[in-house]
């Protein structure tokens, strides 16, 4: 008996495979499909400037597909093909292990309310008026984020991260050319809520 072709099964059959924990269609969604998907591009510019392995993501897709006895695949609902479900959890994936890799990203606001390079603070004792305007600076932030998220992941990307433009649309799967206007918006509303603050 021949090994199964796990590549030509409709969708349905192949994700009750996986929630039956089938090894062969594990195999062939992570080391066939998950993996390619990984090493596009579009993720590889992105992973390599915070250090993240093509296997980190991999794993971390496995995690997320498996967790709570494989919650998100027993709720897809195949209104799309499987496949693009699962670029989306590949970039749901990236996107925790930035998160991971840059711990609790803290901000502050420089004279002319630019956001200058983000600060890894353990000890920052010999700087209390720094710390405190990090912290207020976050407190503003989680009120940009309530408003529009989208808005505070640029203003996150392009001003903390340092990622350029057309990286971050990637990232949002957003058209390059919105990207700065958002930046914009997001910096005049986080002054906005500055001086209603004050």
């Amino acid at each position: 008996m021949g090994l199964k072709d796990y590549s030509s099964l409709p969708d349905k059959e192949l994700v009750d495979l996986l929630i039956q924990n089938d090894s062969g269609a594990w195999d062939y969604l992570l080391l066939d499909v998950v993996a390619p998907l990984s090493r596009m591009r579009k993720y590889v510019e992105i992973c390599n400037r915070y250090a993240i392995s093509s296997d980190s993501l991999v794993t971390r897709v496995w995690m997320m597909l498996t967790k709570d006895d494989c919650r998100r695949l027993r709720n897809f609902r195949f209104a799309a093909s499987f496949e693009t479900y699962l670029f989306i959890i590949v970039r749901e994936a990236q996107r925790y292990e930035i998160r991971e890799k840059t711990g609790k990203i803290q901000f502050v606001l420089s004279e002319d309310n630019e956001f200058c390079s983000r600060i890894r603070c353990k000890d920052r004792s010999d700087a209390p008026d720094l710390v405190d305007e990090m912290r207020y600076t976050n407190t503003l932030l989680g009120k940009l984020w309530q408003e529009n998220p989208r808005h505070a992941w640029v203003l996150l990307m392009r001003n903390s991260l340092n990622m350029s433009a057309k990286e971050t649309a990637a990232f949002l799967d957003l058209k390059e050319s919105n990207v700065d206007q958002m930046n914009k918006r997001a910096k005049h509303r986080m002054s906005e809520l500055r001086k209603a603050d004050n």
